[in-house]
């Protein structure tokens, strides 16, 4: 197993806090509406993309484009091609922010996930026993069990129901 980076906890987010960031995402969210497409898989497989390898490609299309015009196919749009060239260059950097801020989001949360994790693995570890002492616990224990009942492939009894 591969040890948890060494990282101190910060204290949960105030629910001020968290309702804060939440509005500044449904602000992002808003902003870039006019932006952001969905593709499905199958599109995203099959259409051209311009990787980085062909930036400066299209670049240089974009330079030749005033003097090769006349060369060009009738249903050629230069001002589409140059709009789309154009929302390319300003989107990847918004999208290099927000993957690496969604890729260190998704870590810190995977890091705290795996500390309460393997915090509850020693609560149930110490939940066994003692419930067969203390009889307040054996409902903790029992829910706890589930977890690994499922792994099992055992099915437990549904709650009862008050």
């Amino acid at each position: 197993m591969t040890p948890i980076p060494n990282t101190s906890l910060p204290q949960p987010m105030t629910a001020a806090l968290e309702a804060e960031i939440m509005a500044d995402i449904a602000d992002l969210e808003t902003k870039l509406a006019d932006y952001v497409r969905s593709l499905t898989e199958a599109q995203r497989r099959t259409i051209p993309k311009m990787g980085d390898e062909s930036v400066e490609f299209v670049a240089n299309g974009e330079r030749s484009i005033d003097f090769s015009l006349a060369y060009m196919a009738r249903d050629f749009d230069p001002v589409l091609f140059k709009r789309a060239f154009s929302l390319t260059k300003q989107l990847a950097p918004i999208g290099l922010r927000l993957e690496s801020l969604a890729r260190g989001v998704e870590d810190a949360e995977m890091i705290f996930g795996s500390i309460a994790y393997t915090d509850a693995l020693e609560i149930y570890g110490a939940l066994g026993p003692a419930s067969k002492k203390d009889s307040r616990l054996v409902s903790f224990f029992d829910a706890m069990k589930t977890r690994f009942d499922k792994l099992r492939g055992k099915h437990t009894a549904p709650p009862p129901s008050n």
